[in-house]
């Protein structure tokens, strides 16, 4: 039987440097209009030249205006297909934005960014989440990381928090120093099942970070994750509530069970048992 593999489609890079500076002022002064402070922690991690990779939770609209603007130069965000739609579709296209679409050759098009020295931003959760955890990390961002690796290119790739504070009058962004690919990929193809285990490992390693990093600023819903290595669950507390209430349940069955053989052998012909 022939396999057919459909050809991914190529993007464009549809960045242009008028509208970028206008948006780029236009966007400086949304924030500054939007919140009475914003906080950038370790921006010296951020390099001023050559390309990277940022990735960083999603809670709100605003996280990527923060990013562009705490990054401060031209980067590419890679982006919902359904926030590319309309009149908002071309602005954030002239300022690099690209469709997260796993038909489009996403990583072809972002080696095309690193070698012109440019960065690129994810947010690697999929979608924004508002529960105040930092959740599992899709694979994606690591795979153009393990791309750019074979294409001799060993990117340095940022952990970055977000978080609002002051009933989101205060936007809050802390950048960790860069994981390199190189840590825990090779340049060599290694087989299937160890490059499907490492770029696990580094998104569980970058997932952490974030999740840190976020508890520095002040968001508590991602300790159970630090300190016990587990992702938190959702409605965590009601799972354990639940668990402890079947629990005594299965305990005051269980008695009920013993006091009842004990009557039956009392009421039974079997010898009178004797406590020495």
């Amino acid at each position: 039987m022939n396999t057919f593999k459909r050809k991914k489609r190529a993007l464009k890079d549809r960045k242009n440097p008028l509208l970028y500076a206008f948006w780029s002022m236009v966007n400086k002064i949304s924030i500054t209009m939007r919140f009475k402070d914003f906080q950038v922690f370790g921006r010296e991690n951020i390099p001023k030249s050559g390309p990277f990779i940022l990735v960083s939770n999603h809670i709100t609209r605003w996280d990527g205006l923060i990013v562009y603007e705490s990054i401060g130069r031209p980067a590419n965000f890679m982006v919902s297909p359904n926030e590319l739609l309309g009149v908002q579709g071309e602005v954030l296209q002239s300022m690099g934005s690209f469709p997260a679409d796993p038909r489009a050759d996403l990583i072809n098009h972002s080696l095309q960014l690193f070698n012109k020295g440019e960065a690129v931003v994810v947010f690697p959760e999929g979608n924004i989440f508002r529960d105040g955890s930092t959740h599992p990390f899709k694979t994606g961002v690591a795979k153009i990381a393990a791309a750019a690796l074979q294409a001799g290119i060993d990117l340095p790739i940022l952990a970055a928090a977000l978080h609002y504070k002051d009933n989101g009058q205060i936007a809050c962004m802390a950048v960790a120093e860069p994981i390199y690919a190189s840590q825990y990929l090779s340049t060599e193809k290694p087989e299937q099942e160890s490059n499907t285990r490492n770029l696990k490992l580094l998104c569980e390693r970058l997932h952490r970070e974030v999740c840190f990093l976020r508890d520095g600023l002040g968001n508590s819903g991602d300790r159970l994750e630090l300190f016990l290595g587990k992702p938190k669950k959702p409605a965590l507390e009601m799972l354990l509530a639940a668990g402890a209430a079947e629990a005594g349940k299965a305990e005051s069955t269980l008695a009920l069970t013993i006091v009842a053989q004990e009557k039956r052998l009392q009421g039974s012909s079997l010898p009178e048992r004797k406590v020495s």
